[in-house]
Order: structure tokens, then sequence, then C-alpha cells
């Protein structure tokens, strides 16, 4: 029997369940889904970039704010770590609360092929 996901583009703000860094519990946290809407659709897995409110001094953080989101909001001004990538089930993501704008998604494009050498 198919399980039933939901399903999820490019650009999506999602909401999954992330261990702390030391494994001793976890926290629903928002994600970045950075794989393609192709790739989504035809398998069980994201992958996904860490979203975070706290500024890092790095030149992989990308600053977002409900101003550059096409739909839903954040709580609060967040911080996109395109260096922070994981793969997870598509089960883990519980629902979609935003979707960050062309402008954006081409932002975090840039950093992965940066990242890649793509």
């Amino acid at each position: 029997m198919r399980m039933s996901y939901l399903n999820f583009e490019q650009g999506d703000i999602a909401v999954i369940e992330l261990p702390f860094s030391n494994y001793t519990g976890s926290k629903l946290r928002p994600v970045l889904v950075v794989s393609s809407s192709s790739f989504n659709r035809n398998n069980l897995d994201l992958v996904v970039a860490k979203i975070t409110g706290t500024k890092l001094d790095s030149d992989l953080i990308i600053e977002i704010n409900n101003g550059q989101l096409v739909e839903g909001a954040l709580k609060k001004k967040s911080y996109i770590d395109t260096g922070f990538l994981m793969a997870v089930e598509k089960s883990l993501a519980t629902k979609r609360i935003a979707k960050i704008n062309q402008i954006t998604l081409a932002k975090v494009k840039e950093k992965l092929a940066n990242i890649f050498s793509l």
C-alpha cells in the first residue's frame, strides 16, 4: 500500500522534527525544501536546508523575512543556512508553513551552485 504524503515544491518552508546537535532530544523546526519539485514527486525523501533564528557569520547564510514570502509567514526574521543540508523522509515533514519568492530562491540556488561547484 502506497503512503500518502504532502506534496512539496522547491522553495516551500516545511516544519520537521530535528534532533538537537547532542541528540538528547528534538524540536520542531522550519526547513527550506531545496530539492527540485520533480525529485520531490518521485522520491520518498526531501533535501532541505536548515532555517534558524540565530544570525550566523557565514557567506552561506541568507536572511529572510515575511516580505520575501509569496505565501505563509514566519514568526520572526530567520536565516537559511545553505551549508546545512540534509535528506529527510517526507513523512517527517508534517506541514508546509510558507513559500519563498523567486528572487530569494535564486539566491539559494546560487549559494548551492557555489558549494557544489555546479
